[in-house]
C-alpha cells in the first residue's frame, strides 16, 4: 500500500475524479492507526467484523483460518 501512497498522483489522476478505498482484515482501531502513522490519501475500510464479505464479493478467497488468500489490489 506505501507504493500506492507514494505514486498516488500519478497512478490515481492526484484524485480528481477517483475514489481510492482500501479494504483490510484489520480491526477498525488498527487500520485507523495504520493510516494515521504511514499518511494515506485514501480511506481504509475494515472487512474484520464481515468475516472477509468485501473482499470474497470482488473475487477473493479465503483460506480455512478466514484469513485472506493473498493480496490483491
Amino acid at each position: 500500500m506505501r507504493a500506492y501512497r507514494d505514486q498516488y498522483a500519478s497512478l490515481f489522476n492526484e484524485g480528481r475524479n477517483v475514489v481510492v478505498i482500501g479494504v483490510s482484515n484489520d480491526s477498525p482501531e488498527e487500520g485507523a492507526s495504520w493510516l494515521k502513522d504511514e499518511d494515506f490519501p485514501f480511506m481504509f475500510v475494515s472487512d474484520a467484523e464481515n468475516n472477509g464479505a468485501t473482499y470474497t464479493a470482488f473475487g477473493g478467497g479465503l483460506r480455512d483460518s478466514g484469513a485472506v488468500d493473498s493480496r490483491a489490489v
